[in-house]
């Protein structure tokens, strides 16, 4: 009989996964060699699905392909360079579609056209990507995503004083409320209770504790969202999201990292978007 994938169960799996916790630094596994044990034990249609995590790891490598940035390859990207470079000359299936479209659209577009553009359009894309082709916790989480992101972008683009066109990822009730309303708080506080928050540390330019409240903002939602799915994939998912929060606060853990750290938020706050390192 075939086991339906949303009743596919990993008691050992779960029981074996390493513990963390909000604001955790040490003692944490190395995320690639967890995966690469963790992988062992799925099912392939889940490890496939475990894949759609990284993909933004891969959005960023492909922009630094296409604008020859040559910073360091993200290791936690799903392609190696030469897969991602293959698969997006000649169109392979090895790769999502979105990424080998986006670059077919990059080669006939504006040259001219600022990096901050393209990097939206291919935000845009793979959100729409992912959403269509994920159920469950994965489809529910990036819809969170996607609104959060359009909520930071808006509050920037209020507090920054420039045009939204364009900064914004779907069209929905969000994104018309985000659009049109002049509230304090474009009348998302019902649907989005955290959104005071974010308000006043936009205003009091604490984008240090701005960046740690998206953090708790993801976790909280991330245990909404697998709070009835114990030992199913959607919980596994959900664990490797945490993970790779409290990964990247734990890079910052040193005296070299903390200066670093403080660096990315001083530039932060004299760009106009958030820097693809904070990404959401």
């Amino acid at each position: 009989m075939m086991i339906r994938p949303y009743k596919r169960k990993y008691y050992y799996v779960v029981s074996g996964l390493p513990d963390v916790h909000l604001g955790q630094t040490t003692g944490l596994v190395k995320i690639s060699e967890f995966l690469q044990e963790l992988k062992e034990d799925l099912h392939p249609e889940d490890i496939n699905k475990l894949s759609y995590i990284f993909l933004p790891f891969d959005n960023l490598n492909l922009l630094n392909v296409c604008f020859a940035n040559k910073k360091t390859w993200h290791n936690l990207a799903n392609f190696s360079y030469e897969t991602l470079k293959n698969g997006i000359e000649g169109g392979v299936s090895d790769i999502p579609s979105y990424l080998y479209e986006f670059y077919d659209h990059f080669l006939k577009g504006n040259l001219f056209q600022e990096e901050y553009i393209w990097e939206h359009q291919l935000n845009e894309s793979f959100i729409d990507f992912v959403i269509n082709n994920t159920d469950g916790f994965l489809k529910n989480w990036y819809i969170f995503v996607r609104d959060l992101r359009n909520i930071l972008a808006a509050l920037s683009a209020r507090y920054h004083s420039f045009p939204i066109e364009n900064q914004l990822v779907g069209k929905n009730e969000v994104t018309d409320k985000l659009k049109t309303s002049h509230a304090y708080d474009f009348n998302l506080s019902l649907d989005f209770p955290y959104i005071d928050l974010l308000i006043r540390y936009h205003k009091q330019g604490e984008l240090l504790e701005l960046e740690k409240q998206i953090d708790f903002i993801r976790w909280n939602k991330i245990e909404e969202l697998t709070e009835y799915n114990n030992f199913s994939f959607d919980y596994i998912a959900g664990h490797v999201l945490k993970l790779t929060i409290t990964d990247k606060w734990s890079k910052y853990n040193t005296d070299v990292g903390n200066s670093i750290f403080t660096d990315k938020i001083a530039k932060m706050g004299q760009q106009l978007n958030f820097s693809k390192e904070f990404a959401v």
